[in-house]
């Protein structure tokens, strides 16, 4: 997904059944800052975040889904994002980005910091936010030169070229912030995680 190439194989030349959560299997226990036990199936939910990441890339990225209508993709774009809404939901409040620095033994914690910075990922890509976006960074560029520029007191910046003007704006900056808290919480010295 981050290179934008297709897969080797798509996810439904080898897709398989996702068992259901069962007591006991796949489930990880981990305590909170407050002391309470949050039970979690983290295999599980790494599954479901899988397919959706080959989801954006399938609807989103592939030459069929760039090559459909604009409103057809749109579609596409709004129930990419809908999954990606309804798989966070079932991530438990006490391990949501915003609560993961008390969680408790610190390897859990991590495996959760990748986990959300993958959710996070899969938010701006369908967004079609990032680095290899050529259309995003010229209108970032664009207007950071505007905002430095001599005309910056001149012109008001709701005229400007924003990249506010962005479907789902809001939800892109709210990734961005939930992958700077999740930032806090790495180790410096993790270069596994920060890459």
């Amino acid at each position: 997904m981050r290179t934008q190439d297709p897969p080797l194989q798509h996810d439904s030349d080898h897709d398989v059944a996702v068992p259901p959560s069962t007591p006991g299997r796949g489930l990880v226990r981990l305590t909170t800052a407050t002391g309470r036990e949050v039970s979690f199936d983290f295999f599980l939910a790494r599954i479901r975040l899988a397919r959706i990441q080959g989801a954006v890339y399938e609807r989103l990225y592939s030459v069929r889904a760039t090559k459909q209508p604009a409103d057809a993709y749109r579609r596409s774009t709004r129930e990419t994002l809908a999954l990606l809404s309804d798989w966070q939901a079932t991530i438990p409040p006490e391990l949501q980005p915003s609560q993961l620095a008390g969680v408790c033994p610190q390897p859990a914690a991590r495996q959760l910091v990748t986990l959300h910075f993958a959710h996070l990922s899969c938010v701006l890509y369908a967004h079609r936010v990032g680095t290899h976006e050529a259309e995003w960074i010229s209108r970032l560029v664009e207007y950071s030169q505007r905002l430095v520029g001599d005309d910056a007191h001149t012109s008001a910046p709701e005229s400007w070229p924003s990249p506010k003007r962005s479907v789902g704006w809001a939800e892109v900056v709210g990734a961005a912030r939930e992958s700077a808290k999740l930032f806090r919480m790495v180790d410096a010295a993790d270069t596994a995680l920060l890459w």
